[in-house]
């Protein structure tokens, strides 16, 4: 198919809906005369018949069938496209794609970017929540202007600014032992049962790789989809769970039934930083004032505002 008309796609799929070519064209707003017309287009341009006349109506052949549901994966596609471009309405220059690993979008980024869009009502924001690693590709490839990754080896053609430091550590029911203790070394954790996140955590699998360096690899009781859920059976005593410090105090800071557990570890420390080109002329100047900002929250300390309501796993 060669030369796809989006029209007459439209009325192929009134017409498999209604299995009726004037119900079909008046639902499409036309005569049932240039229905038909749309339809014989359409399957001469398919090669194939895409319905069969029945005294009552038409059914849709094999091909047919194929090609309504082919059709509405296109236009859902196209659809979610429409979507996607809306946000660019209006001066592009004035929309700051920005990427972020989930640490940085659900700790830190709700404060520090509401205070920025709140200062510059003129400017939008379409983020991506990426895996760090992912951050520095979609700045370096063009497909985002700014990110916050954990991402710390060199990356070609990035510079990157401090932004904040975080600690990955544990989180326990109130009346664990570790959580009496309120710190611990991760090897001396590993005696515990763990409860971990189901989906892919770039956080967490550094945390199970650990494990596994130190010999003794974590076998999870349960796990989850989020750090909300993760919570629950953390606090009925099923098992530990991981979080850096900044997602626990924005997510349980103020829940008086878990207990953060600091890890003793160097490795532990996480140093959170600005993505941008290294060539700073590619950023406009709604991206530079973003930058801007981003560097003078970084200077100041970081105090959660509201705990956030509960979310997913992260990176």
């Amino acid at each position: 198919m060669k030369h796809i008309n989006f029209t007459d796609l439209r009325v192929f799929l009134a017409i498999a809906d209604t299995g009726n070519l004037t119900r079909a064209a008046a639902q499409c707003c036309i005569t049932p005369s240039a229905a038909s017309v749309r339809l014989k287009h359409l399957e001469a341009e398919a090669g194939c018949e895409l319905v069969t006349r029945l005294p009552r109506g038409l059914a849709l052949t094999l091909a047919g069938e194929r090609l309504a549901a082919e059709t509405r994966k296109v236009f859902r596609q196209v659809a979610s496209m429409t979507e996607a471009m809306s946000v660019f309405r209006g001066d592009e220059r004035l929309v700051v794609r920005f990427a972020a690993n989930y640490n940085a979008a659900v700790a830190f980024l709700p404060d520090d970017l509401s205070r920025f869009l709140l200062a510059h009502p003129e400017i939008r924001i379409e983020q991506k929540l990426l895996t760090s690693r992912g951050v520095a590709e979609a700045i370096a490839l063009g497909e985002a202007d700014i990110g916050i990754t954990a991402h710390t080896e060199f990356y070609g053609g990035l510079a990157f600014h401090p932004y904040r430091e975080d600690t990955l550590a544990l989180f326990a029911a109130k009346d664990h032992p570790l959580a009496l203790k309120g710190r611990c070394s991760f090897l001396d954790a590993l005696e515990e049962d763990f409860v971990t996140l189901s989906n892919d955590s770039v956080m967490q699998a550094y945390m199970l790789e650990k494990a596994v360096e130190l010999g003794r690899p974590i076998v999870p009781r349960i796990r989850v989809p989020s750090i909300g859920i993760m919570a629950r059976y953390v606090r009925a005593g099923v098992g530990i769970g991981f979080a850096t410090a900044s997602t626990y105090e924005t997510f349980f800071g103020r829940d008086l039934s878990l207990s953060l557990v600091r890890l003793e570890d160097d490795w532990a420390r996480r140093m959170l930083r600005i993505a941008v080109p290294a060539d700073e002329s590619r950023l406009t100047d709604a991206a530079r004032k973003l930058l801007s900002h981003l560097q003078e929250a970084a200077r100041s300390p970081f105090t959660p505002v509201i705990p956030g309501a509960l979310g997913l796993g992260g990176s």
